[in-house]
């Protein structure tokens, strides 16, 4: 599936590489990013736009089946957290989220009771953290504790625990900003690429 700044969701057969359908004109602004459940059950995939609202929509029939909304801005990357079974969004608002899988807010108390931590939040608190930052560059979710990474307008990139809010580390070495991370599980390393043309 690929989306693109002229609004169009894209389906592709792999195999012989016809297009198989087409949605124009899916959002009101140019779509930013898309990723699928990893889950065969579920069947479902996710975009975001500029106009700072996500859907989620069957990879079936192509219908829109949940909505993604909390976003104040352009709502720049989604991905599918595996471990956790829900999509994490990066916003220009500065902010990461999380969501069900229809796109209903993730309930912080739900996230703390999947890590096994016990921890006193407020009923109905979402899964949110805000960053000192000027948008998101990247994002990704480390497959083994579910944490979300990020890379930031300072060229940093940053492992996040959202259930305690908090920065696990920090990784600075990049002079412009990382456009794509991935996590080498049996290494246990991440690769991030940058503007700055590295890999590191």
């Amino acid at each position: 599936i690929s989306v693109g700044w002229d609004q169009s969701i894209r389906a592709w057969d792999c195999v012989n590489g016809t297009l198989v359908h087409t949605i124009e004109y899916a959002h009101e602004g140019a779509i930013t990013s898309v990723d699928a459940t990893s889950d065969p059950d579920l069947k479902i995939f996710a975009t975001t736009s500029a106009d700072g609202i996500g859907y989620v929509w069957s990879s079936e029939n192509f219908e829109v089946v949940g909505a993604i909304r909390g976003h104040s801005a352009e709502v720049s990357h989604v991905k599918w957290n595996a471990l956790h079974q829900n999509w994490v969004t990066a916003s220009e608002d500065c902010t990461i989220r999380m969501w069900g899988h229809l796109g209903e807010p993730s309930l912080k108390a739900d996230l703390l009771k999947k890590q096994g931590l016990d921890r006193q939040v407020d009923i109905g608190e979402d899964v949110l953290i805000k960053l000192d930052t000027e948008g998101f560059s990247a994002l990704a979710v480390e497959p083994v504790q579910g944490h979300v990474i990020v890379g930031l307008s300072d060229a940093s990139v940053v492992i996040l625990d959202m259930a305690r809010e908090i920065v696990l580390q920090v990784y600075r070495g990049h002079k412009d900003v990382a456009r794509s991370i991935v996590c080498v599980q049996d290494k246990n390393q991440l690769i991030t690429a940058g503007w700055d043309h590295s890999i590191r």
